[in-house]
């Protein structure tokens, strides 16, 4: 039967961090393996450890060697023989041992090159030990890395040959034991969080983890969200992590230290944090990346060494030492990537499990053992009674060491507290000492105080006499100023006098004129016979005439009012199955318009869509819109009232909570007609190649009167490279064509946002459909954007598109030119639909 050698020297697994992980997926297997004789087993432990190790490993299998650091390895190596060694924590130690049992096939295993790509980071000496562990690594079998980009840098650093190494990827969550403690030492540390919001971030002090970067983004990101909390988890040197604190002026009580915590609190830890705030600049695989993305916790990372590897495309990346840089991807990008993030980072977690990782350690220690020679006795039974009776020994030794210890600590921890109380007593003196003194500046700074006053309420009385004089001044100044206002009223009044007599002398001519031929002709009794009424009927007919050709596009206000006329068949139309509706997601967005909320979400949600996602996403109006929409509130998905930059924040924000494969926003004053959304989904459904929809529109004043009609040709994907005819509140798009144009309303328009996002649907080549329905009104009222901002940040936003389209500035002859053959066909769409040839 063939021996395997495990080297677990260094093992203590809060310490190890991800490599504690691998040490327990290879110790498992070959624990699994000697019970069932397959292999026999030594693991060879550092002696600090090996009292838990059966606890921390939950098997029994394989024999445990406790090591002393004096002793080392060669005892070992030398009683053994082994056919096969395994390194699962830091490659091969520099010692003598491995000289002799170079040519024994050795399985080490290496996270990173971090000592290789930045030696500074270590003590000189460090550095130098850790070098030549990497450069043992010559003599291994096979080199277990776990990334591509770790592999790559061993292979460029020490030359390894790429046939030589294996990269092994990890996973996320570990269904491993924690490091044991006894009953009472350790205490979830959940309960000091509270329900405060807060970040995560799980790493080392090493200098890598740029800890100092994390808390100058923290203190950015406290500017815009007070309330929040940053958790740091692992081992910490608290004094480092007070200078830091204090440095950056942060309150001691918003950065909460957690040390070690269990595994199952790690899981609660990710559920609950808003995101995953890794700011570390280098890491052999990332653990904690895949681990946020199993509990639903976005990550905000850097695109560098491995993470882009594990994170692909579910994390947020910042590329930059910028603490601003980090506080923007949270504060401004973080809430509209974050549902798309959570869902992005299940499916990437799902590419990487711990079952791949032990089938690829099983195949590999496998392969590696079947070419080893077979041994009936390879350890004698007194060596092995002895090592086990060493052993039982060294744990009762260890066991009394412990309680030493803890008695030492106590000790420590009251000598600690009398050196802070004497040293407490001593800066209470210097306190009052300071008081004192403090006390005799503030008399000196009092008594200067009163001179200081006493010397401005002088210069005050002055300025005052002076004022007094220039008042006098002024007054006689505004006496001499009556005077002339007096004398200009009665030149005034005379100039009034000589206008009434001009105007009596005009009256005069007017009569004169009435008593002429031409009045006589036109409005005596000659006036059937005059040819001026026959040119004015004329007239009044040519203008009556051309008003009919007119185009109706474009005019809001086409007639007086009328009730609004309805198909029936637009409510009898037929329902979709809840199974086969497609989602369709809605934003409102809304600002003082209580007068006409109501009827907008009525007439959304008494569509009955089976599958329908409305949000309404209120700019914190003043007037009444959140009495209004409380009846409403358990029938939206989401509602919210805040201050928001515009109109295309609020929609960009009420889009960050919904998922729907159709789109569409309508404004807080404009209605949805009836059967809309059926008609919408079963139209995307029936031409799965059509991006985008709209219909024709309905004209409605504040009172829901029909004031007119757009009556629109069919879609010309020319014309709204010069001008926007398509309805808004008619308007529908799927979402793969809003991701590929951007995912966003273009917030520096306030007025052209629409005609912006339909010029990025035909940039990214959607198909634009005209529907041969209506399915929106449009609404006229005094407070509209429409028309209060057209003549000035309309006409601009308007022109820059254009200037934008086209790369010039355009002529409004050339824009006529190019839209006036779509203004003729809507002339005749409208009357074919007037004559009701044509019926929507």
């Amino acid at each position: 039967m063939s021996v395997c050698l495990v080297n677990l020297v260094d093992l203590d697994p809060p310490r190890n961090g991800g490599l504690s992980r691998i040490a327990y997926v290879v110790c498992n297997l070959l624990a699994e393996w000697a019970e069932q004789g397959k292999v026999t087993v030594y693991f060879a432990v550092g002696w600090r450890f090996s009292g838990q190790f059966r606890a921390w490993l939950g098997r029994s299998g394989g024999e445990l060697i406790p090591v002393l650091p004096d002793a080392g390895m060669t005892p070992v190596f030398e009683t053994l023989r082994p056919d096969l060694i395994i390194s699962p924590l830091f490659g091969m130690k520099p010692v003598s041992d491995w000289v002799a049992y170079q040519k024994t096939p050795h399985i080490a295993s290496i996270p990173d090159a971090l000592a290789l790509d930045m030696p500074a980071l270590f003590p000189a000496a460090e550095a130098q030990r850790r070098r030549d562990i990497y450069l043992q690594l010559k003599n291994a079998s096979t080199v277990v890395t776990i990334s591509d980009d770790a592999r790559n840098r061993l292979v460029k650093h020490i030359g390894l040959k790429r046939a030589q190494t294996l990269v092994i990827p990890l996973a996320g969550d570990l269904p491993v034991q924690d490091a044991p403690v006894e009953a009472g030492d350790y205490q979830s540390p959940l309960g000091k969080i509270g329900l405060s919001p807060y970040v995560l971030y799980p790493a080392r002090n090493w200098p890598h983890k740029r800890h100092e970067l994390l808390l100058r983004s923290f203190r950015e990101i406290l500017r815009s969200r007070s309330d929040l909390k940053l958790v740091l988890t692992g081992w910490h040197d608290e004094g480092y992590l007070n200078l830091l604190i204090a440095r950056h002026n942060l309150p001691r009580e918003s950065v909460l230290d957690l040390g070690y915590v269990s595994n199952a609190d790690m899981e609660s830890l990710y559920r609950g944090a808003e995101a995953l705030l890794f700011v570390s600049e280098y890491e052999g695989f990332g653990m904690p990346i895949l681990e946020a993305m199993q509990n639903d916790c976005p990550v905000i990372c850097a695109p560098l060494t491995s993470m882009p590897e594990v994170g692909g495309s579910a994390a947020l990346y910042v590329d930059s030492h910028n603490p601003k840089d980090w506080a923007n991807a949270f504060i401004k990008d973080l809430p509209n990537l974050r549902d798309e993030l959570i869902r992005k980072g299940r499916r990437q977690a799902k590419k990487f499990s711990w079952d791949k990782t032990r089938s690829m350690w099983s195949e590999l220690m496998a392969r590696h053992l079947k070419s080893t020679r077979l041994r009936k006795n390879p350890v004698s039974l007194p060596y092995a009674q002895e090592m086990q009776t060493w052993a039982n020994r060294h744990q009762s030794d260890q066991d009394e060491l412990v309680k030493k210890e803890r008695v030492i600590q106590m000790l420590n921890d009251g000598m600690g507290r009398l050196q802070q109380s004497e040293a407490e007593n001593h800066q209470l003196r210097q306190q009052i000492n300071q008081m004192d003194l403090t006390h005799l500046q503030q008399i000196e700074q009092l008594q200067a105080d009163h001179l200081h006053r006493v010397a401005q309420w002088k210069k005050k009385n002055s300025d005052l006499q002076n004022e007094r004089k220039r008042l006098v001044a002024e007054n006689k100044q505004f006496k001499k100023e009556i005077e002339h206002a007096r004398s200009d009223n009665e030149r005034l009044l005379a100039e009034n006098q000589q206008l009434m007599a001009q105007t009596a002398e005009k009256e005069q001519i007017i009569q004169k004129f009435r008593t002429s031929f031409i009045y006589r002709m036109d409005n005596g009794p000659l006036r059937s016979f005059s040819i001026f009424p026959l040119l004015r009927w004329a007239a009044i007919w040519l203008r009556d005439i051309r008003r009919i050709f007119l185009p109706k596009v474009g005019v809001l206000h086409q007639h007086a009012p009328i009730p609004l006329d309805i198909p029936k068949r637009y409510y009898n139309a037929p329902s979709i199955k809840a199974e086969d509706a497609p989602r369709i997601s809605i934003t409102t967005p809304s600002y003082n318009q209580a007068a006409f909320i109501e009827r907008t979400a009525r007439s959304v949600l008494d569509q009955g869509y089976p599958n329908l996602e409305y949000v309404i996403q209120d700019g914190g109006s003043r007037d009444a819109t959140v009495k209004v929409m409380k009846p409403f509130l358990s029938r939206l998905t989401h509602f919210e009232s805040r201050k928001d930059d515009g109109q295309a924040h609020a929609i960009n924000m009420g889009f960050a909570h919904t998922s729907g494969e159709i789109m569409a926003y309508l404004n807080s004053d404009d209605i949805l007609l009836p059967g809309a959304l059926n008609y919408v989904a079963d139209y995307f459904t029936r031409h799965p190649d059509v991006d985008v929809i709209y219909g024709h529109r309905i004209i409605i004043d504040e009172n829901d009167g029909e004031i007119g009609r757009w009556i629109l040709p069919p879609h010309d994907n020319d014309v709204i490279l010069w001008a926007d005819y398509v309805p808004q509140e008619t308007l529908f798009w799927r979402r793969s064509i809003w991701e590929k144009s951007g995912g966003q309303m273009d917030e520096s328009f306030q007025f052209a946002l629409d005609w912006d996002l339909l010029i990025r649907f035909r940039e990214a080549g959607a198909k634009i459909v005209r529907a041969p329905r209506f399915l929106g009104a449009f609404r006229v009222q005094a407070a509209q954007k429409t028309s209060a901002h057209m003549e000035s940040s309309g006409m601009k936003e308007m022109n820059r598109l254009r200037r934008q389209v086209h790369g010039r500035d355009v002529s409004w002859q050339e824009i006529l030119k190019n839209i006036s053959p779509y203004l003729n066909r809507s002339v005749i769409y409208h009357k074919l639909h007037w004559l009701k040839i044509l019926k929507y």
